[in-house]
């Protein structure tokens, strides 16, 4: 489009054939009959306006001498192709195939002005064609006149119609001219775009006048995008197309009936949920929309079930579950309920953190046998219920132990296994990585004889005594392993022998002192100084202040324990000696006896050697007590102990070289010896 800026100040006079002095060389220039048209058009200002009036503006042409031949100044060949385009703020010229590679109209080139490339030569110098004045003939137009907005000359300015007009220079005024229309152009896509949602409006109102006129269409209404849920149903739908709605009416019944129930929706809700409705039924529902003009059409039936009632727990019977080494036979029972159930779920760990639950699921009986658990490990268990409703709460949780595998024979200590009289004791321990031991049981039998074994339940014990058995006797033992999966092998055997029967005696009257009484059977030695004068010292018997006494029977093996009764506050010494100690000596008195007791007037305790006494740290118990004396010849020491407290006095280690008696001293009440006596049992070791 070409535009041409005519002068304001002439816009209404008839300029043709008009003739117009130059104001510097005076020459006439005349207008043709076109007048004004035939001014020369300033180019650029055209293309400016065209752009911001949307309308794309059209390259302007420009008559180039025959023999001038413009070409592409992006062409990667030489020479170029012929120019068909060209850009005024680039300066380049472009062959149509380089314009739409080189130059897009997009971004910041979306602004530039395209012209043909003739304009482009005359304005680049291309061709020497300068722009001149319409008035003063051969004068270049260089500046503007802001009051009649056109392109003038300098003479225009000094001489001619724009002397007192006001200027501007070119570019600048290009600038401020494009700014304004750029404002303008915007004032008019706020006033369009207003106008569009006026007309909108408009054809809303119209839209509504006519809708609310009539009835609603069906709302519009798809199964699939409805939901069951347990007792309730979740109903959604659309508004009908082109129809006004006040409220809508959600109506359900049950499948198998013919009542139905209505409830009632206002229209800004497309939604509703249908609530307190029976578990696992099936119900039919439909709408149908509601204005001014009266109810709509109902929408198609159509049905949906509701979810069956949530499961019940379970209840694990624990009295009726039962292990079998590593496996776990589960029972449980349902509670009474209306609510069917599909299967269960079995969940059982190790550990207490839910995060190790082992899960089983599809189990359609109401027991089931986990197998192939861990040996000897301890299980949480519980159970859930599962229908269409989902899944139960856990039931309670049941803690099962798996058994034990069946454990390693034991390994008897023989070290530690010793023979007493008609007793031994058998020691034994298990491997580490053998299984739990419930109890264990110990077989025995002569050694040279035929008899069948006999087995004694030592229970967890990994000590035990076997006792009663008889004298000078060799036995054997073994022992076996039994925990609930079964019984390991027998351990190895051990051979042992009984020892020789406890010593059994009395008091030798033959080596009785003569102020000693004897009585119960020789068993009991009572000083009685006064009644010395009716007995006769016998040739054996212990002399002068020695008031001593020896057993009648001797030791010279094995081990053996007898005690002694002491009655009162007294001086006496319970002890053992050669037969041939000093019979003017008190035990203890000499190398050949050892002994242990009082001292006249001191109630502490003291031992009694070689004629060396020394108090031991042991306080004197009250009295009547016992003292236990034993006396092991094989080992070669004898030992004496408070028999009541079970507590050790004194220990004597003497490798004997006689035969060994017991004996006393008595003074001055009276002693008792009890013989005959199993070693007892803490004094095996």
């Amino acid at each position: 489009m070409q535009l041409v800026l005519l002068l304001s100040c002439s816009a209404d006079e008839d300029l043709s054939n008009a003739t117009f002095s130059c104001p510097i060389c005076r020459s006439p220039t005349s207008l043709n009959q076109r007048g004004l048209e035939s001014l020369h058009h300033n180019q650029l200002l055209s293309s400016i306006i065209s752009r911001y009036l949307d309308v794309p503006a059209q390259p302007i042409a420009v008559e180039l001498p025959n023999e001038e031949i413009l070409r592409c100044q992006m062409c990667e060949v030489e020479p170029g192709l012929p120019a068909e385009r060209s850009c005024v703020e680039c300066g380049v010229l472009y062959c149509e195939t380089c314009f739409i590679t080189c130059h897009r109209m997009k971004g910041p080139l979306s602004t530039h002005t395209i012209i043909l490339p003739s304009a482009a030569a005359v304005a680049g110098g291309l061709v020497n064609k300068d722009i001149l004045c319409s008035e003063h003939v051969k004068e270049k137009i260089n500046m503007y006149c802001l009051d009649c907005e056109r392109l003038v000359c300098s003479l225009c300015k000094l001489v001619g119609a724009h002397k007192i007009h006001e200027v501007g220079e070119i570019m600048t005024s290009y600038r401020n001219q494009k700014e304004t229309m750029a404002s303008n152009m915007s004032k008019v896509n706020d006033l369009s775009k207003k106008l569009e949602v006026y007309i909108k409006d408009l054809e809303a109102g119209c839209e509504d006048i006519k809708v609310n006129n009539e009835a609603p269409g069906k709302p519009r209404i798809e199964s699939s995008i409805c939901i069951s849920k347990l007792n309730s149903i979740i109903v959604r739908w659309a508004s009908p197309l082109r129809s006004a709605v006040s409220s809508y009416d959600v109506e359900y019944r049950v499948s198998s009936e013919s009542d139905w129930s209505v409830m009632c929706v206002q229209s800004a809700v497309t939604q509703c949920q249908i609530t307190d409705l029976e578990f696992d039924q099936h119900y039919a529902i439909r709408l149908r929309a509601l204005n001014k003009a009266g109810y709509g059409p109902y929408t198609d039936e159509f049905t949906l079930s509701t979810m069956p009632e949530p499961p019940p727990v379970p209840i694990l019977l624990k009295d009726v579950c039962s292990v079998d080494q590593n496996s776990i036979h589960l029972v449980w029972d349902q509670p009474p309920s209306h609510s069917a159930v599909d299967s269960y779920i079995i969940d059982y760990s190790m550990e207490s953190s839910e995060d190790a639950w082992t899960t089983v699921r599809g189990i359609e009986d109401k027991d089931y046998l986990l197998s192939s658990l861990e040996w000897d490990a301890t299980y949480h268990i519980r159970v859930r219920s599962v229908n269409r409703a989902g899944v139960s709460e856990v039931s309670s949780i049941l803690t099962v132990q798996t058994w034990p595998m069946v454990p390693e024979p034991p390994i008897i200590q023989s070290e530690h296994s010793i023979g007493e009289s008609n007793r031994f004791q058998l020691q034994w321990v298990c491997d580490p990585e053998s299984s739990r031991v419930d109890q264990f049981v110990i077989e025995y039998r002569a050694s040279n004889q035929g008899e069948e074994w006999k087995a004694i339940d030592a229970q967890h014990a990994q000590c035990f005594i076997l006792r009663d058995l008889a004298f000078d006797t060799d036995y054997i033992a073994r022992v076996r392993a039994i925990n609930k999966s079964g019984s390991s092998d027998y351990s190895e055997s051990v051979d042992f022998t009984t020892g020789s029967p406890p010593i059994k005696f009395a008091l030798d009257s033959q080596t009785s002192h003569v102020n000693l009484r004897l009585s119960n059977n020789n068993l009991t030695a009572q000083y009685d100084r006064p009644g010395a004068k009716n007995r006769m010292p016998a040739d054996d018997a212990f002399i002068g202040a020695a008031f001593n006494v020896l057993g009648d029977k001797s030791v010279t093996k094995g081990k053996h324990y007898w005690e002694v009764k002491v009655k009162n506050k007294t001086a006496d010494r319970i002890g053992v000696a050669y037969r041939n100690t000093s019979r003017d000596a008190l035990l203890g008195d000499t190398d050949r006896s050892w002994a242990v007791g009082f001292v006249q007037g001191d109630d502490r305790l003291y031992s009694f050697f070689g004629k060396k006494r020394r108090r031991l740290q042991y306080e004197a118990p009250t009295r009547p007590f016992s003292i236990g004396i034993l006396l092991d010849m094989d080992d070669n020491y004898v030992a004496f102990f408070h028999a009541d407290a079970r507590a050790h006095l004194h220990t004597f280690r003497q490798a004997f070289s006689d035969p060994v008696y017991p004996a006393l001293t008595v003074w001055p009440n009276e002693v008792t010896v009890v013989s005959g006596l199993q070693i007892p049992d803490h004094l095996m070791l």
